[in-house]
């Protein structure tokens, strides 16, 4: 909120004068200076800046702040990337003796891919759905809480869901094609 008050009342000891322009605000200036040395030459003239430079330095921390919200967020990324393939490896891992039976009553290798990456895609695309919703709710969270945080960012949420199916793709794909190609004997005594 904004309150006016008359200078007489409530006088301070310097005085911020807001100059409208439709050219370059450098070049007014020097006009300027010599209005104001007409009214009181002995005003000191001092601190002139465009209003781009004023909102620049007044959010130059909030910029900092971002830097360093981006650079945890990618980090944060690249964790949950490792934890899911990791998760989606061990799954795999954990069904070659299951793969063996299938190899053995015969399945193809392209059956255990299909049957595998199946699995992968359900429980990726449950993961994406559950974790979307809970984004966008902490995105409007954060967007009434932070000025400039917009909560329909549709590029980042795109390419944070594309980054994450990718690799649960590729944690599927991976050791279910090897998986896949060992002898169905040796799968079937795997413990």
């Amino acid at each position: 909120m904004t309150i006016y008050t008359s200078y007489d009342q409530d006088p301070r000891p310097y005085t911020y004068l807001s100059i409208r322009t439709s050219g370059d605000p450098a070049a007014i200036i020097p006009a300027v200076r010599s209005q104001i040395a007409g009214v009181d030459s002995e005003q000191p003239i001092f601190n002139v800046k465009t209003l781009e430079r004023v909102i620049s330095e007044s959010v130059v921390g909030l910029s900092y702040v971002a830097v360093m919200m981006t650079v945890l967020g990618v980090i944060a990324l690249v964790l949950a990337s490792v934890g899911v393939y990791g998760v989606m490896a061990y799954s795999v891992t954990e069904r070659t003796h299951e793969i063996g039976i299938r190899m053995t009553l015969g399945a193809g290798q392209s059956e255990v891919l299909r049957l595998v990456m199946g699995k992968g895609l359900i429980l990726t695309g449950a993961g994406l759905v559950i974790g979307m919703t809970m984004s966008v709710g902490l995105a409007q969270l954060l967007a009434s809480l932070i000025f400039g945080v917009s909560a329909t960012d549709f590029t980042t949420f795109g390419a944070v869901a594309l980054a994450l199916a990718t690799t649960s793709l590729l944690a599927c794909y991976i050791p279910a094609r090897r998986a896949s190609r060992v002898d169905p004997m040796v799968a079937l005594r795997y413990e």
